[in-house]
């Protein structure tokens, strides 16, 4: 089985997210895996989440790195 294209992973997570289609006729229509569709939707789901709660937090305070010190 083919992996799944990039240009079409935004219209496989339309038609099964919006659209409520069965992952395995989707598959079948993109000549991948179930599995694959899966995994795919998996991803989308915590980079959602991920970037929903980083956008939640305010950004880390960069802090200067320690300066190595001579030993003699």
């Amino acid at each position: 089985m083919a992996r799944i294209k990039k240009e079409d992973q935004t219209k496989i997570l339309a038609y099964v997210n919006e659209e409520h289609r069965p992952v395995r006729a989707v598959a079948a229509e993109f000549g991948c895996t179930p599995a694959a569709i899966y995994a795919l939707l998996v991803r989308s789901r915590r980079d959602s989440e991920t970037g929903a709660a980083a956008a939640e937090q305010p950004p880390l305070a960069l802090t200067p790195a320690a300066s190595p010190t001579a030993e003699a």
